[in-house]
This record gives C-alpha cells, sequence and structure tokens, in this order.
C-alpha cells in the first residue's frame, strides 16, 4: 500500500481530510484499502497478460504500472447521442491505447459503453 498510496502521509492532504468520528476514519482506511487492491489487481493482471502499452507520450510499455494505465483511462470519455446511444470518445492517439489495456484486462469496450452487458472477465 505504501507503494501505491505514498501521497496520504502528504501533510497537504492530511490537513486538507477533517473526520470527526473515529468510525469515519476506519470508513475511509477501508475505502482506500480497497482502492489499493483495485489498483493492484489491474497491475497485475495487465502485466501478466504480456500485452505491450503503446503510449504517445512515452514509449512502448512492456510492464505497465497501475498509474500508467489510471493516466490513459482519465481523458476517457463516455457520450450519449439523442437517441440513448453510448459511444467511447477519445483523442484519436490514445485509441492504440485503449485497445491494448482493453486487450490485457480481456475485456471489450461495452464495460464503458453497455453497463447492461458487462462481461465477467475469464
Amino acid at each position: 500500500m505504501e507503494r501505491h498510496f505514498h501521497f496520504v502521509k502528504d501533510p497537504l492532504f492530511v490537513d486538507a481530510l477533517f473526520v470527526k468520528k473515529p468510525e469515519r476514519v476506519e470508513a475511509l482506511g477501508y475505502a482506500l484499502l480497497l482502492a489499493c487492491l483495485l489498483y493492484s489487481l489491474l497491475e497485475r493482471r495487465l502485466r501478466q497478460s504480456g500485452v505491450p502499452l503503446p503510449s504517445p507520450s512515452r514509449r512502448v510499455l512492456h510492464r505497465p504500472t497501475g498509474h500508467e494505465v489510471v493516466r490513459h483511462l482519465q481523458s476517457l470519455q463516455v457520450v450519449r447521442s439523442d437517441e440513448g446511444q453510448r459511444t467511447i470518445a477519445l483523442a484519436t492517439i490514445l485509441q492504440p491505447t485503449l485497445v491494448a489495456i482493453l486487450e490485457g484486462l480481456h475485456m471489450s469496450p461495452a464495460v464503458f459503453t453497455d453497463p447492461s452487458k458487462r462481461e465477467p472477465p475469464d
């Protein structure tokens, strides 16, 4: 957890948090632990797949970090048309990166566009 959430020890982050009750402090701790678990699983699964991740700002990443994956997914937007169809809006330069991430995680783009048809991972 230390590697992924080092910002929790940053005084600027900690000073901005004000939680009155001990139960809420405990709940925040559990939420951070769950986030760390999901982050680590995402990173591990992508690394084990062996799919190289093309990064437009850097090079091809053979062992991408969770931070790198999340950074690329932050610019992803799901847009709903007038007919109710959902599509992924993403810069053209980032599309190969998204395809590689989804391939490495064994997911289809439907996880973003069609909530009713989300596939369970293999």
